[in-house]
């Protein structure tokens, strides 16, 4: 079911680019109201069936303080995240509903359908980094937008990373408004940001591909062996091999 998920969701993307190109002249708040619209049935079917508890339960407060320097880093460190400075409360409500839409969608098909029957006591190392891998690997559609092969190793790999942080988080609380809300804190920032700058959303021609790589991918190889350290911290290594 997960990979049918997967596959829709990318035709959504190519579904909501078609729709903001044809007729919003490739408005980036049209694209996302287009996909929010196209996800939002499907989300709401999955609640239904997963019937996961929205409890958040308490965590270790170190496990807290690792996933707070986590997120600390991720907004002030890594160029390639820009923190927006312009407010507008409209705009932000909006990029907020959008997240939110989002991000649940992702989680669900990543983290509560695969793991809502385990538990910290008996979960599935391999399923655990094989849902990681699927959720960075979703990632690398973006190359289709930016063009930039530095820009997309840098998101799959720090997706790779955020994947073992909420899968671990999920296992063991069990609690989908806890990683919902993690994943929503990292994403609403970008979302904000594409909105105030009006950014337009087309597939990267050929001609202006780049494949040059930077600096920033020894930094971002370093940044992902912190969170796979703080998530191999999350879940205690007595996890079942399939």
């Amino acid at each position: 079911m997960t990979l049918y998920l997967i596959l829709y969701a990318i035709a959504t993307t190519f579904v909501s680019v078609y729709i903001s190109d044809r007729y919003f002249e490739n408005d980036y708040s049209a694209f996302l109201l287009s996909k929010c619209l196209l996800l939002t049935p499907v989300c709401i079917a999955l609640i239904k069936v997963t019937r996961v508890s929205p409890s958040i339960r308490p965590l270790n407060k170190y496990i807290l303080l690792g996933i707070s320097a986590i997120w600390i880093t991720y907004y002030f460190a890594i160029p390639t995240i820009h923190t927006p400075i312009t407010w507008s409360p409209p705009n932000f409500i909006l990029g907020c509903v959008f997240t939110i839409i989002l991000v649940l969608f992702e989680e669900l098909i990543f983290r509560v359908l695969p793991f809502k029957n385990f538990n910290s006591n008996n979960y599935s190392i391999n399923k655990h980094y094989k849902y990681a891998g699927l959720f960075a690997a979703a990632h690398m559609s973006n190359f289709l937008y930016t063009g930039s092969l530095q820009t997309t190793i840098n998101q799959v790999s720090i997706s790779f990373g955020l994947g073992l942080i909420l899968s671990g988080l999920f296992i063991r609380t069990k609690s989908v408004i806890l990683v919902v809300l993690l994943h929503f804190f990292v994403n609403v920032g970008q979302e904000y940001n594409a909105i105030m700058q009006h950014k337009i959303l087309t597939y990267a021609a050929f001609s202006h591909i780049d494949l040059s790589l930077n600096a920033s991918t020894a930094f971002v190889f370093v940044y992902t062996c912190l969170m796979i350290t703080i998530a191999e911290g999350i879940l205690p290594r007595k996890g079942i091999g399939e």
